[in-house]
């Protein structure tokens, strides 16, 4: 599995990018309901929605769900 170098958050989107900076997935996200990319690590990504916290893993899978 490739791990994380970067994650951006372009408009509604949140791109994910390899340690090679290829692309690996994006997330869409709604600005106008304060939806953001909270942070990254190199398996991991985590975006703001509403009051929970998505976790994504480096495939762009979900993992969980924390209440914020």
């Amino acid at each position: 599995m490739a791990k994380i170098s970067m994650a951006v958050q372009q408009g509604s989107n949140v791109m994910v990018y390899n340690e090679q900076g290829t692309w690996i997935f994006s997330l869409s996200i709604d600005i106008r309901l304060s939806q953001s990319l909270m942070g990254y690590t190199s398996e991991t990504v985590t975006i703001r929605r509403d009051k929970s916290a998505y976790v994504y893993n480096a495939s762009g899978s979900l993992m969980r769900t924390v209440s914020l």
